[in-house]
């Protein structure tokens, strides 16, 4: 009954078709370019880290840092020994990183988690399921650090450049893309701009509103 229909993503714009007979608008999810500053963290952090940000308590997080710690984490650590991991969210259990090169934040503020996300090689987010679009990607997006994930973590975000993100099939895919990344270090924090430059004209939620405003959405409505 409302006047004016919206959806996430083009997935969800077809979904909500189907089911409800209704074109919608794509209004996309974004975000607010206030979320996007960052501070320096105050605690010691290593030279060489990846990230992911995320509450174990929350399922998908907990499938994949479980598959993150036990299953990839090993082969990362052989190969580069002084490649950390940070996990930032609460409920992760002690025992699952004790005696490993791992760092866990139980809460950071907004300014210092941007901070980590923009100083990490990469982040790797092994998502076997995603209910929606990943605000947590967007972010890492516009803040311009490289991510590796899988087709759920990219689900209704439209992606431009191959490199970014480096989205997997297979674990081989996977160490292909981490040894890319720790080699072309400085050619891949080029491309790495450009593409920030290109997912904020998209998903700041300042252009996302203006693109409404200005749409001539109605005519879906007729």
């Amino acid at each position: 009954k409302s006047d004016i229909a919206t959806s996430v993503s083009d997935h969800d714009q077809k979904k909500i078709k189907k089911l409800y007979n209704i074109n919608s608008y794509v209004f996309l999810n974004g975000v607010h370019s206030e979320r996007l500053k960052v501070k320096k963290i105050t605690k010691n952090i290593p030279k060489n880290f990846y990230l992911y940000s995320g509450s174990y308590l929350y399922q998908p997080n907990k499938v994949a840092l479980d598959e993150l710690i036990n299953k990839l984490y090993p082969r990362i650590i052989k190969k580069y020994p002084n490649l950390y991991l940070i996990i930032t969210g609460e409920g992760l259990p002690v025992e699952l990183i004790k005696n490993k090169k791992i760092i866990h934040f139980k809460y950071l503020k907004k300014e210092n988690l941007n901070y980590l996300t923009k100083k990490a090689k990469f982040l790797l987010l092994p998502l076997k399921k995603a209910p929606g679009t990943m605000l947590k990607i967007i972010e890492a997006l516009l803040i311009g650090s490289q991510i590796i994930t899988t087709k759920h973590g990219m689900k209704g975000i439209k992606f431009n450049n191959y490199k970014q993100p480096f989205v997997y099939k297979d674990y081989n895919q996977i160490f292909k893309f981490v040894d890319y990344i720790m080699c072309k270090n400085t050619q891949n924090r080029t491309s790495l701009n450009k593409s920030s430059n290109f997912y904020r004209k998209e998903f700041i939620l300042e252009n996302i509103i203006k693109k409404f405003q200005s749409n001539n959405y109605k005519y879906f409505f007729k």
